[in-house]
């Protein structure tokens, strides 16, 4: 009599770890937001300046981590998203 394999299926992921890159995404990218925009507003117009400015903050560091924050929000999915998928995945909410 031959054998049957019966090919083998890896145990499902823990929803908390399914959703751990989402909360992680969503958190980090906030921070950076927040305190980049509280930096660009500390400083006042010279931390508005662009790199590179004759007279811009810190070289204009402020003013460009400020823009590069809000792709990073982007980037991965906007954070509205991010929330549908933890509120799916992580809470068992349904879709709508």
């Amino acid at each position: 009599m031959a054998r049957r394999s019966v090919p083998h299926k890896p145990p499902p992921v823990p929803v908390a770890a399914a959703t751990v890159g989402t909360l992680s995404k969503m958190y980090a990218t906030e921070v950076a937001q927040r305190l980049a925009n509280t930096a660009v507003n500390a400083l006042g117009l010279g931390g508005m300046l662009d790199l590179g400015s004759y007279r811009a903050a810190m070289d204009g560091l402020p003013a460009f981590t400020h823009l590069l924050m809000l792709h990073w929000t982007i980037s991965a999915g906007t954070n509205e998203i991010q929330r549908n998928i933890m509120a799916q995945r992580g809470l068992g909410l349904p879709r709508g």
